[in-house]
């Protein structure tokens, strides 16, 4: 009985804050200039000519010639495009690696390349300098007789894989794509394997691909089986070879996936997508080691090492949020996510169905952006719990939720100027900001 009135009471402070809605840009920052706020500016389409580019997960780095470089998926592939003054017009979208399609005696599946992530590295890397590495998910789908997709997973016929491609020419030209870590074919046809890479070049050039992991859960089946795992593949030369994966984090029978880092005072600081118990939505955390250490042993649930970051915690039974992103500027660390909260009862439902519906409709497919933001001084040890300031800059329908801004990612412009890039209903969009205190 108490644990249902905690939910009723949880989902009634839910319901007050939809009534509000949304926060205003920059949201509740004081005026005695201690408090940071992000004044946004009006969102933008990402263009080729006067066609709004189609796609999703979009990514968006600064190159080291200075331009930045967006990286997204459409049509099964996994694209590119330039800009040379700061994402206010973009070039020609290129493919850098194409869907597959795959057959033996169990059937046919095209492999489609989904949610890429790259990274430049360093001019003084030691071996590849200026070698951009970018990483996809192939993922297999059902291949119909007459060349269409079907709905299923179809990992009887091939596995989901993490690989890579890579460019010495400054993106010009792109390699084949290579094959860095492989799930398993199963017995039946399923969505479990791996996620969402994301790449990232150490101090010492070490390249790292983290990625969100189901292989060895599913695989030892009974009560793991849902089961999820972070884990990373390194290359010590640049991308030319890559050792076996190792796990960073993993929490029991409660997912963790997701994965994007930042690099802060010899810091490793893990964004993902959590929950700490069943029955808890998924939401964003940190965690946290030294690259020194450098995921030496997993870290675990219940470890000191994850923290929540935020002033205020949007842990929640209801609210729907997770898709994580993290950055640090000159002078903030920038994290955002999205979030779904806009559901709100009917006349005459009983508290039973209001939870229910709650968190039928609270789900990413009715989700927006939201940021937060600290200053770096308030970090100590690679620990802060101060993210504040929470703004939406993409307005969405937040009364029907039928509208989402998803998949969402950031971009350090400098200056304490950022780029928010969404999936904005289908389609790339970006959003300046400038992050101030005020």
């Amino acid at each position: 009985m108490r644990r249902v009135l905690v939910l009723l009471s949880l989902l009634a402070n839910v319901l007050f804050v939809c009534c509000e809605g949304l926060p205003d840009v920059g949201g509740g920052a004081a005026e005695n200039g201690t408090e940071p706020v992000i004044i946004w500016e009006a969102p933008q389409p990402v263009k080729v000519g006067s066609s709004k580019v189609t796609g999703g997960y979009p990514r968006i780095h600064r190159l080291n010639d200075g331009r930045l470089m967006l990286s997204y998926s459409a049509d099964g592939d996994a694209c590119l495009s330039f800009s040379s003054d700061d994402g206010k017009s973009w070039g020609m979208p290129k493919i850098a690696m194409r869907s597959q399609d795959v057959s033996n005696a169990k059937g046919s599946a095209r492999l489609t390349a989904a949610v890429p992530d790259f990274a430049q590295l360093s001019k003084n890397h030691p071996i590849r300098p200026g070698r951009i590495i970018y990483a996809c998910n192939y993922r297999p789908r059902e291949l119909k007789k007459d060349g269409t997709m079907g709905e299923k997973g179809w990992t009887t016929v091939a596995p989901y894989d993490i690989s890579v491609s890579v460019s010495d020419d400054n993106g010009k030209t792109w390699s084949a794509p290579r094959q860095i870590f492989q799930s398993e074919v199963w017995d039946e046809n399923i969505k479990k394997g791996c996620w969402e890479p994301f790449v990232l070049e150490l101090p010492d050039g070490t390249v790292q691909v983290y990625f969100a992991d189901e292989t060895p859960h599913y695989k030892a089946g009974g009560t793991q089986k849902e089961w999820m795992n972070i884990s990373v593949v390194e290359s010590r030369d640049g991308g030319d070879t890559w050792g076996k994966a190792r796990i960073v984090a993993q929490n029991s029978e409660c997912r963790v996936g997701m994965p994007v880092v930042a690099l802060h005072k010899g810091q490793l600081l893990l964004a993902v997508e959590t929950t700490d118990y069943k029955g808890q939505r998924l939401h964003p955390i940190v965690i946290r080691n030294t690259v020194e250490e450098n995921w030496s042993s997993t870290v675990g649930k219940g470890s000191p090492l994850r923290f929540e970051p935020f002033q205020t915690s949007i842990a929640s039974e209801v609210n729907y949020s997770g898709s994580p992103y993290i950055i640090t500027t000159d002078n903030f660390i920038v994290y955002s996510y999205q979030i779904a909260d806009w559901w709100k009862p009917s006349p005459g439902m009983t508290s039973s169905e209001q939870l229910s519906q709650a968190k039928k409709n609270n789900e990413e497919e009715h989700a927006t952006l939201e940021v937060q933001v600290c200053p770096k001084s308030e970090v100590v040890d690679g620990y802060f719990r101060t993210m504040r300031a929470p703004s939406r800059p993409i307005p969405v329908n937040q009364k029907t939720g039928t509208e989402q801004a998803i998949w969402n990612s950031l971009c350090d412009l400098g200056n304490d100027e950022i780029l928010a890039v969404s999936q904005y209903n289908n389609r790339v969009y970006t959003v300046r900001g400038k992050i101030k205190m005020k």
